[in-house]
């Protein structure tokens, strides 16, 4: 039995994501609630890392369903309601709940993923929410390819400077942006019915779109879209200079 499994009496497991000489209290948690232990091992060689969080009361949980159509819009009112969004100092987390009779595609994961972390949540929880999705190796590989970049942002998350984006975007455009070691950060999001395109600014020559085929900005959109725009439900992450 693995150290990990006897440490949480087999009920959970939560993911450390952050560099290792980053203070504990700073680092943002990606958690599987309800785990099965049989597919823990899975979740090692899908490369998290297991560790118990430390308490921390008082910390607010905001928690609704994912699954196939689920309303981007209604996810996006949640977490416009949160008054500290962007700042430094995290006080809540999100559950996820997922559903595995109408599992939701890896671009509606993505979406409420980091609709979540974009508006500064503490933690981020994927709980099971019916039979284990986690048995099936389709929809086990989407929550793995989600949480794989939201680990690769994690430093960016719990210790990047939050800056307030200047620029006007378009209507069910949503957008974060964090300074981080020398370079920018800015997560484009789509909660509206209709392709948008994001600010001229954005998609020039100083940005580099991140976990996409393409490395041009105006290429990516092509991609995602029937034109230069963020189709409803999509996520921009670019690197480079705001």
């Amino acid at each position: 039995m693995l150290p990990e499994m006897k440490a949480l009496g087999l009920a959970a497991v939560c993911i450390i994501l952050a560099s290792c000489g980053q203070p504990a209290e700073n680092r943002f948690v990606l958690g599987l609630k309800d785990a099965d232990p049989a597919h823990l091992p899975l979740a090692r060689e899908s490369g998290f890392i297991f560790a118990v969080p430390p308490p921390k009361p008082g910390i607010k949980n905001i928690e609704w369903e994912v699954e196939s159509g689920s309303s981007f819009e209604d996810a996006y009112s949640r977490m416009s309601a949160i008054e500290n969004a962007g700042t430094t100092k995290r006080s809540f987390m999100v559950t996820l709940n997922i559903s595995n009779k109408r599992f939701p595609s890896y671009f509606e994961l993505r979406y409420h993923a980091f609709l979540a972390a974009s508006r500064g949540a503490d933690s981020i929880v994927f709980a099971d929410s019916g039979e284990s999705w986690s048995q099936s190796p389709e929809h086990w590989q989407a929550v793995a390819r989600v949480a794989g970049e939201l680990s690769a942002l994690a430093p960016i998350f719990s210790s990047g400077k939050p800056i307030a984006p200047t620029e006007k975007l378009s209507k069910g455009l949503d957008a974060a942006l964090w300074h981080w070691h020398g370079k920018d950060y800015l997560i484009l999001l789509n909660h509206g019915k209709d392709c948008q395109p994001p600010p001229g600014s954005s998609v020039d020559s100083r940005w580099r779109p991140l976990f996409e085929i393409r490395r041009d900005a105006v290429e990516t959109l092509a991609l995602l879209g029937h034109k230069p725009c963020l189709d409803p439900g999509r996520v921009l992450v670019l690197e480079g200079s705001y």
